[in-house]
């Protein structure tokens, strides 16, 4: 098989420089990943809204663990839908990694660079558009305006495809952030006027991340790249504490990040991607042979292992660290720092308070844990059976007596109903009753059409040799016939 690599054709192509730029979560954000890591369910708000009829319930089970953390990493919203559009600045509050992308985006925009994002997921795309309109940039003190954008999806028409590619490397283009999906636009596209770009999540085929990295670094680019992968790392040293004051799942002393399951993606699946050595085979099974059911159970049963083993040795970079990362030139690293000490950062102050539903102790997640791994068991105190009402069979005075029993003193001597009273209960209930709107009319038929089907049955009787006191057997009537077989049958006999 023959192999051509970039680097072997163009010799003079710049150099790509890749950084994993690790961004730790707001108590929030770190909150809820703990919940659904510990317990596999999804924790749920009492106050947001939910369909009619639906119960009130402390959480969700979830079909996939590990497609939840992943969207928990990229935004709380993904898994917390708000209720209105909210604003970018809360937006960048509620996630680490989007507080990083915004320093990231704002600096890169007041240097003059160009930027392609890729992510796996569509829905974050949309969130990242209501940031990007919500987002004003320009100098202190100055006029403030969006920065500009396009967005490349599987929705995208064709058409629409070829004009935003073209808009994006005009000459004197305004866009400066291009949104794509990985999986739809990382491949075909020429795009080499961008000389930044960002893999917001890592994909779990690494093939998938070298193609869309090459979307810039190709043959026509004139700058140096620099390629930044962020990752989601939750802080080991805090956990939520209850409104009873015992400490949350996962509390542990001490600090330090503690890898996610992006960091697992990254760091396992995706390890030695140019040799493509066994452990990413046996990890991400590559084969063409497995389900997506048995990654799914693999990539969870490393999120278990990496549960237990405690606190990885996980830093988040500093400010002027990252500006370090981004900065081609001693002078915009420079004006990095000095953005960084002039602007008005949305993370700049506190984080958001955890909300009250996200509060939990240690047995709420024990709890939810145990329900989640055995759904059907039985509980352990059953409701008491319904006790049904005895029965009893009347003896044969009582049924006699009922026979005989007086209809005006309600039945016979046990309270049982007479049984010719009984007789006519279920004839009336079984005969269909007349329309109101036909009148008495209809009420007189039905009388009349009683009167010729017992006359019917005693003929009948009659004509077999029976006698008409037969007719109190208890061998049930025939069923009704149309007049012209009533005719007949008597004919017969």
């Amino acid at each position: 098989m023959l192999r051509r690599q970039v680097a072997d054709v163009e010799a003079a192509l710049p150099p790509k420089v890749a950084f994993t730029l690790k961004c730790g979560m707001p108590p929030a954000q770190a909150a809820a990943y703990r919940w659904v890591a510990a317990t596999g369910t999804l924790r749920l708000d009492p106050d947001a809204p939910r369909r009619p009829g639906t119960a009130l319930r402390a959480y969700a089970p979830l079909n996939n663990k590990a497609m939840e953390l992943r969207k928990i990493c990229n935004h709380p919203a993904l898994s917390y839908p708000p209720e209105w559009q909210p604003p970018a600045a809360d937006l960048v509050r509620a996630c680490g990694k989007l507080a990083a992308l915004d320093r990231v985006l704002v600096k890169l925009h007041a240097a003059g660079h160009r930027v392609l994002l890729f992510s796996t997921m569509t829905r974050l795309l949309d969130l990242l558009e209501i940031y990007l309109r919500g987002r004003l940039v320009g100098p202190a003190g100055g006029p403030q305006a969006p920065m500009g954008y396009l967005r490349i999806d599987g929705a995208t028409p064709l058409e629409d495809r070829e004009v935003a590619i073209k808009e994006f490397n005009a000459p004197n283009s305004t866009a400066f952030l291009f949104l794509l999906s990985i999986r739809a636009a990382g491949r075909g596209l020429n795009l080499q006027t961008a000389d930044t770009v960002v893999v917001y999540d890592p994909d779990p085929n690494p093939k998938n991340e070298e193609q869309a990295i090459a979307r810039s670094h190709r043959i026509g680019q004139k700058k140096e790249v620099r390629v930044l992968h962020l990752e989601a790392v939750v802080d080991a040293g805090w956990a939520p504490v209850s409104t009873d004051g015992a400490t949350g799942a996962g509390a542990r002393a001490g600090g330090g990040y503690a890898d996610t399951v992006e960091s697992i993606v990254r760091n396992v699946i995706q390890t030695a991607k140019q040799a493509m050595a066994a452990e990413v085979v046996d990890a991400g099974r590559f084969d063409q042979r497995t389900s997506n059911e048995d990654r799914r159970s693999t990539l969870e049963a490393l999120v278990a292992d990496t549960a237990r083993a405690g606190v990885a040795a996980n830093d988040v970079p500093t400010h002027a660290a990252v500006n370090a990362m981004l900065a081609r030139t001693p002078e915009e690293e420079a004006l990095f720092n000095r953005l960084d000490a002039e602007l008005d950062w949305p993370d700049a102050g506190p984080p958001p308070e955890v909300p009250g539903f996200l509060s939990y102790s240690v047995a709420d997640a024990e709890e939810a844990a145990a329900v989640q791994a055995n759904p059907f068991a039985a509980p352990e105190a059953a409701p008491a059976a319904r006790a049904r009402p005895a029965y009893r069979e009347p003896g044969e005075e009582e049924f006699l007596a009922s026979d005989d029993g007086d209809e005006g003193k309600g039945g016979g001597a046990a309270g049982l109903p007479a049984r010719s009273t009984r007789r006519r209960a279920s004839t009336a209930s079984a005969r269909p009753s007349p329309s109101p709107s036909a009148g008495p009319s209809a009420t007189a038929a039905s009388d009349a059409y009683e009167t010729e089907e017992e006359k019917v049955s005693e003929d009948n009787l009659v004509s077999r040799g029976g006698s008409a006191s037969a007719s109190a057997s208890p061998s049930p009537s025939p069923a009704p016939a149309p007049a012209g077989g009533r005719a007949r049958k008597r004919s017969r006999g």
